[in-house]
């Protein structure tokens, strides 16, 4: 079964999940701490609703298929990995309200239909709608799993 966040079902267990970090959950591996790791679900959702500018793609192949389909779909997110600057625009706040913030992103993101507009991604450069809806569930499910939930 491929997992997407535009699906409702889906999108609810992960909000049920995400519901049981707390400031104070520990990571399992990495450098984030709960906050940072919300905000940062966040900035992809931004990049995903073409709300921050298009980032510079980055110059190797996973923008061509089918590298890039292998990535989104089925290649696991790696562990303790450094990611894109674009995906840590803003600093973590008050822990409450950047969930609701992501909770509002997500809800709105989930109701954009494929005509979009939808952003790019500097790995993989433009996405529609259905690549955001699965690549969005695997970062969050990677995230998700980092602090235990």
């Amino acid at each position: 079964m491929r997992h997407s966040l535009w699906d409702d079902a889906e999108r609810m267990r992960t909000l049920e999940r995400l519901r049981r970090v707390t400031p104070g959950t520990r990571p399992r591996w990495g450098r984030m701490h709960a906050g940072q790791m919300i905000v940062h679900l966040a900035d992809q959702l931004r990049l995903a609703l073409a709300e921050v500018p298009m980032p510079k793609p980055w110059p190797g192949p996973a923008k061509y298929q089918p590298l890039r389909w292998l990535l989104i779909n089925v290649v696991p997110m790696p562990k303790g990995s450094r990611s894109f600057r674009e995906l840590f625009l803003t600093p973590a706040g008050d822990f409450a309200r950047d969930r609701a913030a992501l909770e509002a992103l997500l809800a709105r993101a989930a109701a954009r239909g494929p005509e979009g507009p939808w952003g790019g991604s500097p790995l993989f450069g433009r996405l529609s709608r259905e690549e955001w809806g699965v690549l969005g569930w695997r970062h969050f499910d990677h995230h998700l799993r980092q602090f235990g939930v």
